[in-house]
């Protein structure tokens, strides 16, 4: 699959599919990504929510994509001009000897055209770390000029986890980040990087991932959601608003 493979509509992540979108009103950039809503939900309501990811300035959507709807009928699926992306890779998989490790050892890097993590942690330093610490291993197996994606990064607002804080932080940490992996994206060879997620999941208390949305689960905006619109656009930090101004010291890294 190492064969330069050019950038489509739609790119198949194991099950996820991440859709190109180009919002009508703007030239939206497919480096900015989101974890979408289910594209199952009722037309209008569909419509509406794509209208709001589009104002985001995102160009590119991750959402599920489930096998039935790829093969429908026996041995019938076709993924020929497809960007071949590896499944999201946990902070786990990066340890000495770890699953990227052993991928490589057994000669995996032919069956994929672009990395994809998830680099997790509790400030941006730890996000480029995880980063630096993928694109060393991938060097280190003579593939230093793979491509990399960050098919998931964000901050929540609830659960238990080292990622959890308030909803202030959690807006400043998204923008800084956004803004810190956009600056950097020719040195880490990023394709694209994917906010976790556009809106909060109800469910038990508990699992972080539901409250990393920008929007709450009623719809209404967190303050994430104008501080990633302007970090996508390029816009600064407005002041009172920065990871040193509202975030605990663990978060300012």
């Amino acid at each position: 699959m190492r064969t330069g493979a050019a950038r489509i509509a739609v790119i198949w992540c194991i099950a996820i599919g991440l859709l190109t979108v180009t919002p009508a009103a703007q030239a939206a950039d497919p480096f900015f990504g989101m974890f979408t809503t289910n594209l199952d939900r009722p037309a209008a309501q569909l419509d509406a929510d794509l209208d709001a990811h589009a104002r985001t300035g995102v160009g590119l959507l991750r959402e599920h994509v489930y096998w039935d709807r790829i093969e429908r009928a026996p041995g019938v699926f076709d993924f020929n001009g497809a960007e071949v992306v590896l499944g999201g890779l946990s902070l786990r998989a990066l340890l000495p000897g770890g699953f990227l490790e052993q991928l490589y050892d057994r000669g995996a890097a032919t069956f994929f055209d672009t990395l994809a993590l998830h680099p997790y942690g509790e400030n941006v330093g730890t996000v480029v770390l995880h980063i630096q610490r993928a694109r060393a291993i991938a060097t280190a197996k003579n593939d230093a000029n793979v491509p990399l994606r960050v098919t998931e990064y964000g901050f929540a607002t609830g659960g238990a986890s080292g990622w959890t804080t308030t909803p202030a932080c959690q807006a400043a940490l998204i923008a800084a980040t956004t803004r810190e992996l956009s600056a950097r994206r020719a040195e880490f060879l990023l394709r694209g990087i994917i906010q976790l997620q556009w809106q909060d999941r109800a469910g038990p208390p508990n699992p972080w991932p539901n409250f990393t949305g920008l929007v709450n689960v009623d719809g209404s905006p967190k303050p994430a959601l104008a501080a990633f619109t302007d970090a996508v656009a390029g816009r600064p930090a407005a002041s009172g608003t920065s990871v040193a101004e509202v975030c605990p010291p663990q978060y300012r890294g």
